[in-house]
Protein backbone atom coordinates (compact mmCIF):
# COMPACT_ATOMS: atom_id res chain seq x y z
CA UNK A 1 0.00 0.00 0.00
CA UNK A 2 1.24 3.40 -0.74
CA UNK A 3 1.88 5.71 1.79
CA UNK A 4 -0.27 8.59 2.46
CA UNK A 5 0.93 11.79 1.82
CA UNK A 6 -0.87 12.91 5.40
CA UNK A 7 1.51 10.90 7.25
CA UNK A 8 2.80 13.97 8.66
CA UNK A 9 -0.47 15.22 10.50
CA UNK A 10 0.03 12.18 13.15
CA UNK A 11 2.26 14.67 14.58
CA UNK A 12 -0.19 16.90 15.72
CA UNK A 13 -3.90 14.21 15.32
CA UNK A 14 -2.99 10.42 14.98
CA UNK A 15 -7.35 9.95 14.81
CA UNK A 16 -6.84 12.60 11.74
CA UNK A 17 -4.23 10.88 10.05
CA UNK A 18 -6.43 7.76 9.68
CA UNK A 19 -9.58 9.38 8.77
CA UNK A 20 -6.99 11.07 5.90
CA UNK A 21 -5.85 7.51 5.14
CA UNK A 22 -9.55 6.16 4.78
CA UNK A 23 -10.33 9.23 2.94
CA UNK A 24 -7.87 8.40 0.31
CA UNK A 25 -8.94 4.60 -0.14
CA UNK A 26 -12.54 5.81 -1.27
CA UNK A 27 -12.10 8.44 -3.39
CA UNK A 28 -12.30 6.58 -6.73
CA UNK A 29 -14.39 3.79 -5.54
CA UNK A 30 -17.21 5.33 -3.04
CA UNK A 31 -16.52 9.19 -3.88
CA UNK A 32 -19.68 10.43 -1.85
CA UNK A 33 -18.51 8.47 1.35
CA UNK A 34 -15.32 9.89 1.27
CA UNK A 35 -16.64 13.53 0.92
CA UNK A 36 -18.45 12.99 4.15
CA UNK A 37 -15.38 12.35 5.79
CA UNK A 38 -13.61 15.07 4.45
CA UNK A 39 -16.22 16.97 6.09
CA UNK A 40 -15.59 15.30 8.82
CA UNK A 41 -11.97 16.02 8.97
CA UNK A 42 -12.66 19.84 8.10
CA UNK A 43 -14.84 19.85 10.93
CA UNK A 44 -12.32 18.84 13.11
CA UNK A 45 -9.29 20.69 12.31
CA UNK A 46 -11.22 24.21 12.52
CA UNK A 47 -12.20 22.82 16.12
CA UNK A 48 -8.37 22.82 16.88
CA UNK A 49 -8.13 26.26 15.87
CA UNK A 50 -11.08 27.52 17.33
CA UNK A 51 -9.43 25.77 20.42
CA UNK A 52 -6.15 27.28 19.87
CA UNK A 53 -7.50 31.07 19.17
CA UNK A 54 -9.64 30.39 22.47
CA UNK A 55 -12.96 31.64 20.46
CA UNK A 56 -15.05 29.35 22.63
CA UNK A 57 -14.13 30.33 26.27
CA UNK A 58 -17.80 31.29 27.01
CA UNK A 59 -20.15 29.26 24.40
CA UNK A 60 -19.82 26.65 22.02
CA UNK A 61 -19.90 27.58 18.14
CA UNK A 62 -21.40 25.40 15.03
CA UNK A 63 -19.03 24.43 12.38
CA UNK A 64 -19.82 27.09 10.12
CA UNK A 65 -19.52 30.06 12.77
CA UNK A 66 -16.43 29.04 13.36
CA UNK A 67 -15.10 29.60 10.17
CA UNK A 68 -16.62 32.89 10.21
CA UNK A 69 -15.02 34.13 13.08
CA UNK A 70 -11.57 32.46 12.46
CA UNK A 71 -11.74 34.61 9.74
CA UNK A 72 -13.10 37.68 11.19
CA UNK A 73 -10.30 37.28 13.96
CA UNK A 74 -7.58 37.61 11.14
CA UNK A 75 -7.04 33.81 12.25
CA UNK A 76 -7.18 32.34 8.68
CA UNK A 77 -6.72 34.21 5.75
CA UNK A 78 -9.49 34.76 2.66
CA UNK A 79 -7.78 31.18 0.78
CA UNK A 80 -8.14 29.19 3.84
CA UNK A 81 -11.60 30.78 4.47
CA UNK A 82 -12.91 29.68 0.77
CA UNK A 83 -11.32 26.24 1.11
CA UNK A 84 -12.95 25.26 4.40
CA UNK A 85 -16.49 26.57 3.26
CA UNK A 86 -16.01 24.77 0.43
CA UNK A 87 -15.27 21.20 1.86
CA UNK A 88 -18.22 22.05 4.33
CA UNK A 89 -21.04 22.62 1.79
CA UNK A 90 -19.84 19.73 -0.48
CA UNK A 91 -19.85 17.56 2.42
CA UNK A 92 -23.17 18.75 3.31
CA UNK A 93 -24.51 18.01 -0.41
CA UNK A 94 -22.94 14.27 -0.04
CA UNK A 95 -24.91 13.69 2.90
CA UNK A 96 -28.23 15.39 1.75
CA UNK A 97 -28.72 14.83 -1.33
CA UNK A 98 -29.37 11.11 -2.84
CA UNK A 99 -27.11 11.16 -6.23
CA UNK A 100 -23.72 10.27 -6.03
CA UNK A 101 -20.65 12.42 -5.76
CA UNK A 102 -18.10 13.13 -8.60
CA UNK A 103 -14.37 12.05 -8.23
CA UNK A 104 -13.77 15.26 -9.16
CA UNK A 105 -14.95 17.10 -6.49
CA UNK A 106 -13.36 14.62 -4.39
CA UNK A 107 -10.09 15.17 -5.70
CA UNK A 108 -10.00 19.24 -5.48
CA UNK A 109 -11.11 18.42 -1.54
CA UNK A 110 -8.21 15.65 -1.05
CA UNK A 111 -6.01 18.98 -2.32
CA UNK A 112 -7.38 21.64 0.22
CA UNK A 113 -7.35 19.03 2.96
CA UNK A 114 -3.58 18.18 1.91
CA UNK A 115 -3.08 21.79 2.03
CA UNK A 116 -5.14 22.88 5.06
CA UNK A 117 -2.48 20.37 7.13
CA UNK A 118 0.38 21.51 5.80
CA UNK A 119 -0.97 25.03 6.79
CA UNK A 120 -2.17 24.06 10.28
CA UNK A 121 0.99 22.20 10.31
CA UNK A 122 3.45 25.29 9.72
CA UNK A 123 1.38 27.87 12.63
CA UNK A 124 0.63 25.74 15.58
CA UNK A 125 2.73 22.35 15.41
CA UNK A 126 6.35 23.37 13.87
CA UNK A 127 7.36 26.87 12.17
CA UNK A 128 9.68 25.21 10.57
CA UNK A 129 8.01 22.02 9.16
CA UNK A 130 8.86 21.74 5.41
CA UNK A 131 5.87 20.82 3.00
CA UNK A 132 6.03 17.62 1.22
CA UNK A 133 5.52 17.67 -2.38
CA UNK A 134 2.10 17.23 -3.10
CA UNK A 135 0.82 14.30 -5.49
CA UNK A 136 -2.12 13.78 -6.73
CA UNK A 137 -4.05 10.15 -5.58
CA UNK A 138 -4.63 7.34 -7.43
CA UNK A 139 -7.41 4.48 -8.27
CA UNK A 140 -6.04 1.60 -6.64
CA UNK A 141 -6.40 0.19 -10.42
CA UNK A 142 -3.68 1.88 -11.61
CA UNK A 143 -1.33 -0.76 -10.88
CA UNK A 144 -2.60 -2.22 -14.27
CA UNK A 145 -1.93 1.33 -16.15
CA UNK A 146 1.06 2.25 -17.60
CA UNK A 147 2.93 5.95 -16.96
CA UNK A 148 1.06 7.21 -19.73
CA UNK A 149 -2.43 6.00 -18.86
CA UNK A 150 -2.01 7.45 -15.63
CA UNK A 151 -1.45 10.59 -16.33
CA UNK A 152 -4.67 10.71 -19.31
CA UNK A 153 -6.51 8.88 -16.30
CA UNK A 154 -5.52 12.19 -13.90
CA UNK A 155 -5.21 15.19 -16.11
CA UNK A 156 -8.95 15.86 -16.41
CA UNK A 157 -9.17 16.05 -12.43
CA UNK A 158 -6.21 18.38 -12.30
CA UNK A 159 -7.15 20.92 -15.23
CA UNK A 160 -10.34 21.51 -14.57
CA UNK A 161 -12.09 24.15 -13.02
CA UNK A 162 -13.49 24.95 -10.02
CA UNK A 163 -17.42 24.74 -9.98
CA UNK A 164 -20.01 27.27 -9.47
CA UNK A 165 -20.19 26.47 -6.06
CA UNK A 166 -16.73 28.19 -5.63
CA UNK A 167 -18.14 31.25 -7.52
CA UNK A 168 -20.88 31.81 -4.67
CA UNK A 169 -18.71 31.47 -1.91
CA UNK A 170 -16.28 34.40 -3.16
CA UNK A 171 -19.68 36.31 -2.84
CA UNK A 172 -20.45 35.19 0.31
CA UNK A 173 -16.53 36.39 1.46
CA UNK A 174 -17.30 40.00 -0.06
CA UNK A 175 -20.73 40.03 2.33
CA UNK A 176 -18.08 38.91 5.21
CA UNK A 177 -15.35 41.24 4.36
CA UNK A 178 -17.65 43.94 4.35
CA UNK A 179 -18.97 43.46 7.96
CA UNK A 180 -15.09 43.03 8.90
CA UNK A 181 -14.28 45.94 7.35
CA UNK A 182 -17.28 48.08 9.17
CA UNK A 183 -16.09 46.68 12.81
CA UNK A 184 -12.87 48.08 12.05
CA UNK A 185 -14.18 51.55 11.61
CA UNK A 186 -16.04 51.53 15.24
CA UNK A 187 -13.76 53.43 17.31
CA UNK A 188 -12.21 51.00 20.60
CA UNK A 189 -13.18 52.84 23.34
CA UNK A 190 -10.46 53.19 26.25
CA UNK A 191 -12.02 53.09 29.45
CA UNK A 192 -10.41 53.64 32.44
CA UNK A 193 -9.23 50.93 34.48
CA UNK A 194 -12.03 49.57 36.75
CA UNK A 195 -11.78 48.93 40.66
CA UNK A 196 -10.70 45.44 41.36
CA UNK A 197 -12.13 43.87 44.43
CA UNK A 198 -10.89 39.86 45.86
CA UNK A 199 -13.28 38.08 48.14
CA UNK A 200 -13.01 33.84 48.66
CA UNK A 201 -11.14 33.68 45.54
CA UNK A 202 -13.16 35.70 43.13
CA UNK A 203 -12.50 38.71 41.90
CA UNK A 204 -14.78 42.16 41.19
CA UNK A 205 -14.33 44.47 38.45
CA UNK A 206 -16.03 47.81 39.30
CA UNK A 207 -16.87 50.55 37.09
CA UNK A 208 -15.00 53.68 38.15
CA UNK A 209 -18.10 55.74 38.40
CA UNK A 210 -19.62 53.26 41.18
CA UNK A 211 -16.36 52.86 42.41
CA UNK A 212 -16.32 56.58 43.62
CA UNK A 213 -19.84 57.37 44.70
CA UNK A 214 -20.32 57.31 48.91
CA UNK A 215 -21.83 53.78 49.40
CA UNK A 216 -25.10 54.75 51.14
CA UNK A 217 -26.08 56.11 47.42
CA UNK A 218 -25.31 52.37 46.07
CA UNK A 219 -28.20 50.10 46.00
CA UNK A 220 -27.03 47.99 49.19
CA UNK A 221 -29.99 47.08 51.19
CA UNK A 222 -29.55 45.35 54.68
CA UNK A 223 -26.27 46.48 55.10
CA UNK A 224 -26.32 49.75 56.92
CA UNK A 225 -24.15 48.76 60.27
CA UNK A 226 -21.88 47.35 58.07
CA UNK A 227 -21.91 50.84 55.90
CA UNK A 228 -21.41 52.96 59.17
CA UNK A 229 -18.69 51.08 60.50
CA UNK A 230 -16.31 51.10 57.27
CA UNK A 231 -17.48 54.85 57.48
CA UNK A 232 -16.01 54.51 61.22
CA UNK A 233 -12.86 53.67 59.86
CA UNK A 234 -12.52 55.88 57.22
CA UNK A 235 -14.35 54.26 54.54
CA UNK A 236 -17.36 56.07 52.66
CA UNK A 237 -16.70 54.59 48.96
CA UNK A 238 -16.12 51.29 47.32
CA UNK A 239 -12.47 52.81 45.90
CA UNK A 240 -11.69 53.48 49.89
CA UNK A 241 -11.58 49.52 50.40
CA UNK A 242 -8.78 47.47 50.45
CA UNK A 243 -7.44 45.30 47.49
CA UNK A 244 -9.04 41.93 49.18
CA UNK A 245 -11.90 42.13 51.59
CA UNK A 246 -11.21 38.18 53.26
CA UNK A 247 -9.90 39.76 56.15
CA UNK A 248 -12.03 43.35 56.34
CA UNK A 249 -14.23 42.19 59.31
CA UNK A 250 -11.67 41.66 61.60
CA UNK A 251 -11.06 46.03 61.66
CA UNK A 252 -15.06 46.09 62.02
CA UNK A 253 -17.07 45.66 65.85
CA UNK A 254 -20.00 43.81 65.33
CA UNK A 255 -19.03 41.93 61.59
CA UNK A 256 -18.90 38.48 60.86
CA UNK A 257 -18.18 36.56 57.61
CA UNK A 258 -21.78 35.94 56.89
CA UNK A 259 -22.33 39.99 56.82
CA UNK A 260 -19.45 40.59 54.25
CA UNK A 261 -20.99 37.67 52.52
CA UNK A 262 -24.12 39.35 51.68
CA UNK A 263 -22.70 42.33 51.38
CA UNK A 264 -20.28 40.96 48.38
CA UNK A 265 -23.32 39.52 46.80
CA UNK A 266 -25.01 42.74 46.36
CA UNK A 267 -22.10 44.13 45.10
CA UNK A 268 -22.00 41.54 42.28
CA UNK A 269 -25.65 42.05 41.89
CA UNK A 270 -25.12 46.06 40.72
CA UNK A 271 -25.29 46.92 37.24
CA UNK A 272 -21.77 47.18 35.99
CA UNK A 273 -20.21 45.58 37.68
CA UNK A 274 -17.89 42.07 36.35
CA UNK A 275 -17.37 39.03 38.88
CA UNK A 276 -14.47 36.67 37.26
CA UNK A 277 -14.35 33.22 39.53
CA UNK A 278 -10.67 31.78 40.04
CA UNK A 279 -11.09 29.81 37.50
CA UNK A 280 -11.40 32.30 34.68
CA UNK A 281 -8.71 34.49 36.29
CA UNK A 282 -6.42 31.29 35.28
CA UNK A 283 -7.90 29.95 32.37
CA UNK A 284 -9.34 32.54 29.64
CA UNK A 285 -6.52 34.95 29.31
CA UNK A 286 -3.30 36.37 30.13
CA UNK A 287 -2.66 37.54 33.46
CA UNK A 288 -1.23 40.50 34.12
CA UNK A 289 0.55 41.38 37.37
CA UNK A 290 0.35 44.81 38.63
CA UNK A 291 3.35 46.39 38.41
CA UNK A 292 3.63 44.85 34.82
CA UNK A 293 0.27 46.83 34.31
CA UNK A 294 1.84 50.13 35.86
CA UNK A 295 4.73 50.09 33.67
CA UNK A 296 2.37 49.99 29.99
CA UNK A 297 0.36 52.57 32.32
CA UNK A 298 3.21 55.19 33.12
CA UNK A 299 4.71 54.91 29.29
CA UNK A 300 1.20 55.40 27.44
CA UNK A 301 -0.08 51.93 26.75
CA UNK A 302 -3.58 50.70 26.95
CA UNK A 303 -4.80 47.19 26.68
CA UNK A 304 -7.15 47.26 23.75
CA UNK A 305 -7.40 43.18 23.85
CA UNK A 306 -6.30 39.90 25.73
CA UNK A 307 -6.45 36.15 24.67
CA UNK A 308 -4.51 33.15 26.36
CA UNK A 309 -1.34 33.77 24.39
CA UNK A 310 -0.84 37.61 24.51
CA UNK A 311 -2.09 41.02 25.64
CA UNK A 312 -2.06 44.01 22.62
CA UNK A 313 -1.78 47.18 24.94
CA UNK A 314 -1.87 49.98 21.83
CA UNK A 315 0.30 53.60 22.81
CA UNK A 316 -2.45 56.52 23.45
CA UNK A 317 -0.75 59.17 21.14
CA UNK A 318 1.26 57.22 18.46
CA UNK A 319 -1.12 54.20 18.07
CA UNK A 320 2.14 52.10 18.14
CA UNK A 321 1.43 48.52 19.51
CA UNK A 322 3.47 46.34 21.82
CA UNK A 323 2.23 42.68 22.37
CA UNK A 324 2.95 41.05 26.38
CA UNK A 325 3.63 37.61 26.27
CA UNK A 326 2.53 34.63 28.87
CA UNK A 327 5.94 33.93 29.40
CA UNK A 328 7.86 33.35 32.95
CA UNK A 329 10.64 36.18 31.93
CA UNK A 330 8.78 39.25 30.94
CA UNK A 331 8.69 39.45 26.95
CA UNK A 332 7.48 41.94 24.66
CA UNK A 333 6.95 41.86 20.89
CA UNK A 334 7.69 44.84 18.92
CA UNK A 335 6.64 45.71 14.86
CA UNK A 336 8.94 44.40 12.97
CA UNK A 337 9.52 47.62 11.08
CA UNK A 338 9.85 49.58 14.36
CA UNK A 339 11.98 47.12 16.22
CA UNK A 340 14.58 47.49 12.85
CA UNK A 341 14.24 51.46 12.86
CA UNK A 342 14.88 51.96 16.51
CA UNK A 343 16.27 48.69 18.26
CA UNK A 344 18.48 46.42 18.23
CA UNK A 345 17.74 43.49 15.91
CA UNK A 346 17.05 40.11 18.39
CA UNK A 347 18.63 37.33 15.74
CA UNK A 348 15.12 35.99 14.93
CA UNK A 349 11.97 36.90 14.37
CA UNK A 350 8.94 35.88 17.05
CA UNK A 351 5.94 33.74 14.66
CA UNK A 352 2.21 33.87 16.49
CA UNK A 353 -1.13 34.28 15.70
CA UNK A 354 -1.39 36.33 18.58
CA UNK A 355 0.23 39.02 16.79
CA UNK A 356 -3.03 40.27 14.68
CA UNK A 357 -1.96 43.89 13.91
CA UNK A 358 1.39 42.85 12.67
CA UNK A 359 2.46 41.76 9.35
CA UNK A 360 2.40 38.60 7.96
CA UNK A 361 5.78 36.69 6.66
CA UNK A 362 6.25 32.96 4.84
CA UNK A 363 9.34 32.34 5.75
CA UNK A 364 9.54 28.81 3.73
CA UNK A 365 5.56 28.57 4.87
CA UNK A 366 2.89 28.13 2.44
CA UNK A 367 0.51 30.31 4.32
CA UNK A 368 2.70 33.27 6.58
CA UNK A 369 1.95 34.12 9.92
CA UNK A 370 1.97 37.16 11.95
CA UNK A 371 5.47 37.89 13.32
CA UNK A 372 7.43 40.86 15.30
CA UNK A 373 10.59 40.47 17.78
CA UNK A 374 10.72 40.13 20.52
CA UNK A 375 12.27 41.60 24.09
CA UNK A 376 12.80 40.20 27.46
CA UNK A 377 13.53 41.80 30.65
CA UNK A 378 14.51 40.33 34.03
CA UNK A 379 12.73 43.51 35.98
CA UNK A 380 9.91 45.82 35.49
CA UNK A 381 11.99 49.14 35.55
CA UNK A 382 13.51 47.66 32.73
CA UNK A 383 10.63 47.17 31.03
CA UNK A 384 9.39 50.45 31.73
CA UNK A 385 12.35 51.99 30.00
CA UNK A 386 11.56 50.29 26.88
CA UNK A 387 8.18 51.01 26.79
CA UNK A 388 9.49 55.11 27.37
CA UNK A 389 11.32 54.66 24.39
CA UNK A 390 7.81 54.94 22.38
CA UNK A 391 6.89 57.87 22.94
CA UNK A 392 8.91 59.55 20.61
CA UNK A 393 8.37 57.24 17.70
CA UNK A 394 6.88 58.71 15.12
CA UNK A 395 3.05 57.03 13.90
CA UNK A 396 3.16 54.57 12.06
CA UNK A 397 1.15 54.56 8.49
Amino acid sequence: MVASIFEFVKDFSVELADLAARIEEKIFEEPQAALMQARLYNEEIVKLISEAEELETLYGLKHAERIHRLFRDNAIDEDLYMKFEWIRKKGNKAVHEVTDANVTDMLQAHRFLFDISVWYMQVYVSHTFKSPLYKVPVPMRSNTLNVAELEEFIKPYVDRKLDNMWADIQRQLEGVKAEKKADSTIPVTKAKRPLKLRFMNDVLLIPLEIADKPMNELPVTGSNYLLSELSRIGIDSLKELPDSLDTLHMNLIGIGTHSMEKFWEQLIQMTGTELITEQEQTGHTIQINDDVYSAFNDADFVVVNKTKKAAEFEHKLNKQIVYLLPNKQTTVVVHPETAASHFDLPEKPSYSTALRRFPKSGDNRKTPISYGYSFKFDDTEGLRQFLMNFSILSQMT
